[in-house]
C-alpha cells in the first residue's frame, strides 16, 4: 500500500526508479522468511534469538533504505510533493529506518526489546506517512504544472512511452 501511495502521483518512470524498486524488492521478498526465523528462534531463547532479531532488523532496515530511496527520487524535482512539504517528509520516512538500526542494536541486548521497537514502528506506520499531496488548490495547480513541465522535457528525444533513459 505504501508503495502504491507514494508512486501514484508519478507520471514518467525513470531508470533510477527501477533500479530503487530493485532494490526494495529482495527485502519484500525476504521479510516472510526474516518473520518466521524470529518466531521460531524467539521462543527458543539464547543467543539465536538475538541472532534472529538481528537478522530481521537487517531486512526491516533493508526495506525502509530502499523505499526512502524511491521517496527520494520521487522528491526530487518536485514530482509527488511541493516544495515547501518536503523536509517534513523526509524526517517522517526516515523515523522508520532509524527505528530499525536501533532495534538492530538492541537485539543482542534484549530480543523482547527488539520486538517491542518494531512494533512501535509498525504502530507510526499505520498511520499515512505517504507525501501528502498540496492541500490549496494554487499549491495543487503549481505541483501539476511542475510535473506536466517535468514530463514534458524528459519526453523530449529520451522517452519510449512511460519510460524515459535518465
Amino acid at each position: 500500500m505504501n508503495h502504491h501511495a507514494l508512486l501514484s502521483g508519478v507520471t514518467v518512470v525513470t531508470r533510477s526508479l527501477l533500479f530503487f524498486n530493485l532494490v526494495l524488492l529482495p527485502f519484500v521478498v525476504l521479510f516472510p522468511s526474516a518473520t518466521k526465523l524470529l518466531a521460531e528462534y524467539l521462543t527458543a531463547g539464547g543467543f539465536g534469538s538475538h541472532l534472529a532479531a538481528a537478522v530481521y532488523g537487517m531486512v526491516a532496515e533493508g526495506m525502509g533504505t530502499g523505499f526512502y530511496l524511491v521517496l527520494e527520487w520521487a522528491l526530487r524535482e518536485g514530482r509527488t510533493v511541493p516544495p515547501d512539504q518536503r523536509r517534513v517528509t523526509r524526517l517522517r520516512y526516515l523515523v522508520g529506518p532509524m527505528a530499525n538500526l536501533l532495534a538492530i542494536g538492541a537485539a543482542f541486548i534484549n530480543p523482547l526489546l527488539t520486538l517491542g521497537l518494531f512494533g512501535a514502528s509498525a504502530v507510526y506506520y499505520v498511520f499515512e506517512q505517504t507525501p501528502h499531496r498540496a492541500r490549496d488548490r494554487r499549491s495543487a495547480r503549481r505541483l501539476a504544472d511542475d510535473n506536466r513541465a517535468l514530463r514534458d522535457k524528459l519526453q523530449s528525444g529520451r522517452s519510449n512511452g512511460r519510460f524515459v533513459n535518465e
